[in-house]
């Protein structure tokens, strides 16, 4: 794949013009029918229409010779130097059929490539893999450290799969679309509630519903400027000291405040489950990071494992899987 150049835009843009064009649409009906949808209209249609003013981000992926190049940013990370290549997946898109970003590390680097249709994600995702040096670093937890080795010297390192915390945090390009939006919800909220006093001042469904729409406005605002659009990535901060070991035997890990062995005869399911799913009752999940996770079903309890590692949980799983098969087999 040397020499491919994939290059596009963001789509969010897009996304902004569909919401000014629902808001158009509610404002007709609004004059024609109920009002309140007036000025439920006239909000969406300038915050979509602000939202879109801001120009959508370019952006270009290159696999020079050297190592992947990504624009903006002209960052290039050299192949010898990656440790960590993450596709983040939907949960239910394991085959990698539809687009998703790939979060690309080097040890104290990393660049998030755009989930985008002109990007062969899986394609993409695995020959970084390839090319990608993979950490030579024990453990650091010295339970798991020590499950490693008793599985490395019982079966063979070739048998083993070691998995470490990636640990970098990742940059990625987001321009702040929230604070145009947020501008445009309170512009066109305050000339919804000029119209409605002067056209529908006897209507308190009106009155009241523009008043909504500019405390939401002062809200979304107030995000904007408190929030950062960085927040998930940074939580992985608290991540770079875990490891996960997948032997022939069970599997050893540290996970944030989550640390401990499985048996494979202990594994009653594994399945990936969107990110923001909760786990059934005696739930040893340490958080959600990411856009799936990966549930390993135990009696009484359910092991959940978030994408902080060097690999994508999609291998991971395929590793686990591997390994129980093999187990039962046995």
């Amino acid at each position: 794949m040397i020499g491919s150049v994939y290059y596009g835009e963001s789509n969010l843009r897009q996304r902004y013009l569909l919401v000014a064009a629902s808001g158009a649409v509610l404002l007709v009906v609004g004059l024609l029918t109920m009002p309140w949808l007036m000025v439920l209209g006239i909000t969406l249609l300038f915050a979509g229409g602000a939202g879109a003013i801001k120009r959508a981000p370019r952006f270009q992926v290159e696999l020079q010779p050297a190592g992947l190049h990504l624009q903006p940013g002209d960052h290039l990370l050299p192949y010898a130097a990656i440790v960590a290549v993450t596709g983040l997946r939907k949960h239910n898109d394991q085959a990698g059929l539809k687009p998703y970003p790939i979060d690309v590390c080097t040890a104290d680097f990393g660049v998030r490539v755009p989930a985008h249709p002109a990007v062969p994600a899986l394609a993409l995702e695995k020959y970084l893999s390839t090319r990608a040096s993979p950490f030579i670093t024990p453990p650091t937890d010295p339970d798991v450290a020590q499950f490693y080795d008793q599985e490395c010297a019982k079966h063979g390192a070739d048998q083993v799969a070691l998995y470490h915390g990636r640990t970098a945090q990742i940059e990625a390009y987001a321009p702040r679309y929230l604070r145009w939006f947020a501008l445009g919800w309170l512009i066109g909220s305050f000339v919804a509630l000029s119209l409605a006093l002067n056209l529908y001042a006897r209507v308190d469904s009106v009155n009241n519903m523009a008043v909504v729409m500019i405390v939401l406005g002062f809200v979304l605002l107030l995000v904007s400027f408190v929030g950062d659009p960085r927040l998930g990535l940074k939580r992985q901060a608290g991540h770079t000291a875990d490891s996960l070991v997948v032997g022939p035997s069970g599997l050893a890990l540290r996970q944030g405040k989550l640390k401990g062995k499985l048996r494979w005869d202990e594994v009653q399911n594994i399945v990936m489950k969107p990110a923001a799913a909760s786990s059934s009752t005696g739930s040893l999940s340490t958080g959600v990071i990411g856009r799936q996770s990966l549930h390993l079903q135990v009696a009484g309890a359910t092991i959940v494992l978030v994408e902080v590692y060097d690999r994508a949980l999609t291998q991971i799983k395929d590793t686990i899987e591997y390994q129980c098969h093999n187990r039962r087999q046995a």
